[in-house]
């Protein structure tokens, strides 16, 4: 397996008492990371978790434990991608942050095929507090809109997911 793409400054981030930023990794890795957790969650699922819904009924903990786990870790992820945007205070620090979770979801479709993470890096960008955030997604470039618009596109809900299950 590949080697993990560290920070520069790694031993003063670590011992610094600020909270990390997702400006500190390498978009890259924060992909490959988010992905091998993915995969520990997938890996469990059993079958029988995925007969007739078993992740809606009333007694779901019991008949989908591990489709809970992995829907649970999809809408924290949806949160923290929306945390890590409202926590900066400064519009070109919340541009940088936009722009590095439009960076890992990029990578996450290509080359990991993680459709779900990226799912859930576009579905924290369309929750109401960052979706309202106009000047924000006004100060990102074209180019970098467009390549918003498309991961937007590539996991839309329409037709069924369409697009997506055209690239799976």
């Amino acid at each position: 397996s590949p080697l993990p793409i560290l920070p520069k400054i790694l031993g003063r981030i670590v011992s610094s008492n600020r909270p990390l930023s997702v400006l500190q990794w390498s978009p890259v890795e924060i992909a490959r990371q988010l992905a091998l957790i993915e995969y520990s969650l997938f890996r469990r699922v059993q079958p029988r978790e995925l007969i007739q819904q078993a992740w809606v009924k009333r007694d779901k903990a019991r008949l989908a434990p591990n489709v809970i786990r992995s829907i649970d870790r999809t809408n924290r992820l949806s949160w923290f991608v929306a945390t890590t945007i409202l926590r900066e205070e400064e519009l070109q620090r919340r541009k940088q942050v936009v722009m590095r979770w439009i960076e890992v979801a990029e990578v996450c479709i290509s080359p990991l095929n993680n459709f779900s993470t990226t799912l859930a890096i576009i579905t924290g960008f369309n929750l109401t507090p960052v979706y309202r955030l106009d000047r924000t997604f006004a100060s990102l470039s074209r180019s970098m809109r467009e390549r918003l618009d498309r991961l937007r596109d590539l996991v839309s809900r329409t037709d069924n997911y369409r697009v997506m299950r055209t690239l799976l």
